[in-house]
């Protein structure tokens, strides 16, 4: 099966992605080309790719055969489980973990065939260092995905399959989900946790050292079962405002608005810096 790089080319590379088809046939892989050109120009223009230039991204053409996928497949509204989409070559479907729009599958027959592509790649190029992480783009339009481990998955749902495919990238690289969930429901964190993007001692999360003087915690008063509250900040200051990793209090995230939060941001400054830095761990810090 044939691998192509599609960015980094002839550039030193820190991290090597591999871009996957799921339940593209013979005769869409033209729109899967498309989709991966299209995640390709927003990681270029990404403050932390022109920071730290060293991602590479391979595309991997897996076709799948029998009928035409099911673009957007019905899914009910808070459904615990969803149907597959067929036909799909990596068990692709909804309701992973009992959330209908987490979109995920079998990261081992994933993680199979990325171990037999760098193979094959090392034939020809021996000093091939390996693909550090996967990328699985799901051919429907149904908004969806997932990201744990080395592996991300993201439907191509119009208007959001970038930003989305990018969301979940992040979470390979140890970013957190900064959103919370049942709003109007009282909802509290129950263990400490102080990792990357999420913290519950808002005093000294790993990020404190960027925290400025003129940016105090921003707490909801105890409003466990609110989604949000104002900001009194700039969306670029950084702080520690509550409501984070699924809950309304207890866990705080590094700014008001960010990526890992709502897809339509952009990462926040101390997501961004935490990408660049993995793929160049000599950066300057960004603040």
């Amino acid at each position: 099966m044939p691998v192509t790089q599609i960015l980094g080319k002839g550039q030193p590379a820190r991290l090597n992605v591999l871009v996957v088809a799921e339940g593209f046939r013979l005769q869409e892989i033209g729109r899967f080309k498309a989709r991966c050109g299209s995640v390709v120009a927003a990681i270029k223009a990404a403050p932390w790719y022109q920071r730290a230039p060293y991602l590479a991204l391979w595309r991997a053409d897996t076709e799948v055969q029998g009928n035409e996928p099911a673009l957007g497949w019905p899914i009910p509204p808070c459904s615990p489980t969803a149907p597959p989409l067929p036909p799909v070559r990596f068990g692709a479907s909804y309701g992973k973990d009992g959330v209908d729009r987490c979109l995920g599958g079998k990261d081992g027959d994933v993680l199979r065939l990325k171990l037999q592509l760098q193979s094959e790649l090392r034939q020809s190029t021996p000093t091939f260092p390996g693909f550090d992480r996967v990328l699985v783009l799901v051919n429907s339009l149904i908004y969806g995905g997932s990201g744990l481990g080395t592996v991300a998955w993201s439907s191509i749902t119009p208007g959001l399959y970038i930003p989305m495919a990018l969301h979940e990238l992040g979470h390979t690289f140890g970013l957190k989900d900064e959103y919370e969930l049942e709003c109007k429901v009282p909802r509290t964190a129950s263990n400490s946790l102080k990792d990357f993007n999420i913290s519950s001692d808002p005093v000294r999360p790993p990020w404190a050292k960027w925290i400025p003087p003129s940016a105090p915690k921003v707490t909801k008063g105890g409003r466990c079962e609110t989604c949000d509250v104002p900001s009194p900040y700039p969306a670029a200051v950084v702080g520690a405002f509550e409501g984070a990793y699924y809950e309304h209090c207890g866990y705080f995230r590094p700014s008001h608005r960010c990526r890992m939060r709502d897809l339509k941001d952009p990462f926040c400054v101390i997501c961004d810096m935490i990408i660049a830095n993995v793929l160049d761990p000599k950066l300057p810090d960004a603040i």
